[in-house]
């Protein structure tokens, strides 16, 4: 029945019954809703926390293996830096010898241009008492002192053995060149003499054999 004063819905005694019951049980679904979805949460926080976990695990063990990596690469750079370093005190070592080798080198070489000038000039002594003639065709089995004789005739000049210290031909290195003949006296004198006696005429071969071509012979 419907009061008077109350402008609601009227319900029966049933329906009041039936409709508390459904007020209940809804609130029992919504807790069950609110449990359900505090654990679906917690479940998927965890699932989340434990992905999370292991990629960061993943990326501690990669980060671990880039740090020996890089320790390694860096023990190799310092390997390198080291060898770098006793290369270039190699390097400024051996400029150093280098250039003491230069200085010594120069050093030497001034001594060996004076030694060479000291050769010549002792070379030059020893000749002081030497002649050279060229011209005359050489003869197999010839007798030196006889040629050198038959010279000193043929200019003017008398060959003493005993004035002789040596007599003999030189070979030369071109093969179109006759061997010329050195003649080396005792004394500077004599061989003054014979310079002096050949400048007096134009000596040729035949004066001295007349066997030999009409071609010049050279005392010098």
């Amino acid at each position: 029945m419907k009061t008077r004063d109350s402008k609601k819905k009227w319900f029966c005694d049933e329906c009041r019954k039936a409709k508390g019951t459904s007020s209940i049980n809804s609130s029992k679904l919504g807790e069950q809703a609110t449990t359900l979805t505090k654990e679906f949460m917690i479940g998927l926080f965890e699932a989340f926390k434990k992905e999370v976990s292991d990629e960061l695990k993943s990326h501690s063990t990669q980060f671990q293996d880039f740090k020996t990596a890089l320790d390694f690469f860096s023990a190799k750079l310092d390997d390198s830096n080291k060898a770098m370093a006793e290369i270039q005190t190699q390097y400024k070592e051996i400029r150093r010898e280098n250039e003491a080798f230069k200085v010594q080198n120069a050093q030497l070489s001034q001594r060996v241009g004076a030694l060479e000038t000291k050769v010549r000039d002792l070379e030059q002594y020893s000749r002081r008492d030497n002649i050279e003639i060229n011209g005359l065709p050489e003869i197999p089995g010839e007798n030196s002192m006889s040629i050198l004789q038959d010279i000193g005739r043929a200019i003017g000049v008398e060959v003493e053995p005993s004035t002789i210290v040596a007599v003999h031909r030189v070979p030369t290195f071109s093969r179109t060149r006759t061997p010329p003949l050195i003649v080396r006296f005792t004394t500077r004198d004599k061989r003054d003499e014979w310079q002096h006696n050949e400048k007096k005429k134009t000596l040729m071969a035949r004066d001295v054999n007349r066997n030999f071509p009409a071609t010049k012979v050279f005392i010098n």
